[in-house]
């Protein structure tokens, strides 16, 4: 089990999952979310409809950006196909006859979502592999992540 290939196809849902769980693991999808609550709440105690308008647009505001954004990021294409490998000197990436190799030390965390699997790298880049995609191979990916990384870096659920 030293390497493993998959063809991934990248879609505007898989992609949208992976930038929703970015931005809402970050400050700004935190911060965002307690200003629309706060100003939610604000409401309830002043019971002006400024608070309440505010609050909501700012909630939804976000979902619709990342959305948007994925969009974008797809160069509006309706998906993005590309070879993902594990192997036992790091991750490599094909598209487009172009490869890009990371080696295990660039990778710092590797986290699940329900969609996909999502390898964020030191320089800030972002891996992102559709479970559908991995189906059975999901667990050999498991098993070559926790041998590759230290545990406190891999955040992979079933």
């Amino acid at each position: 089990m030293d390497h493993l290939e998959v063809e991934c196809v990248l879609k505007k849902r898989e992609l949208y999952d992976a930038l929703l769980h970015k931005h809402y693991n970050g400050v700004v999808g935190i911060l965002t979310t307690l200003l629309g609550l706060l100003l939610l709440a604000g409401y309830l105690n002043n019971r002006s409809i400024l608070f309440a308008v505010l609050g909501i647009v700012i909630i939804v505001a976000l979902p619709v950006y990342v959305y948007w954004k994925a969009g974008n990021q797809l160069n509006h294409s309706k998906e993005v196909h590309y070879i993902f490998e594990c192997r036992e000197q790091g991750i490599v990436i094909s598209e487009k006859g172009a490869k890009s190799d990371y080696s295990w030390e660039l990778v710092k965390k590797v986290v699940s979502t329900s969609r996909s699997v999502l390898i964020y790298l030191e320089n800030g880049k972002q891996i992102v592999v559709p479970r559908k995609n991995l189906g059975v191979k999901f667990a050999q990916l498991f098993i070559m992540m926790t041998s590759n990384l230290k545990p406190n870096k891999i955040r992979i659920r079933q």
